[in-house]
């Protein structure tokens, strides 16, 4: 299957990256997010994978702004009224 890598996030750890990529759009779940770590023996290989819609990658877009980098509004933990895109929460009573 052919891929086109999009961007390259390198991390703190110089052994560590995220790597976005995009699919052919014929598949359900064309965009990619990848964690990756590298290993002398073995070079760079998947930790994670989380593979998303095209409206599902539209919806980060718009959470993550355009330079995320410069927002203070981004937590590491989500917090009770944090919005949720495309799903409703539900309480249940106890």
């Amino acid at each position: 299957m052919k891929e086109t890598v999009i961007a390259v996030i390198q991390g703190d750890d110089p052994n560590c990256r995220m790597v976005f990529a995009s699919r052919s759009s014929e598949l359900e779940r064309p965009i990619v997010l990848r964690q990756e770590s590298f290993s002398e023996g073995v070079g760079w290989f998947v930790q994670s994978r989380i593979e998303m819609t095209r409206t599902e990658m539209t919806g980060l877009r718009s959470v993550l702004g355009k330079n995320p980098a410069n927002k203070s509004v981004l937590h590491s933990r989500p917090r009770d009224n944090a919005p949720v895109l495309g799903i409703h929460k539900l309480s249940v009573a106890s």
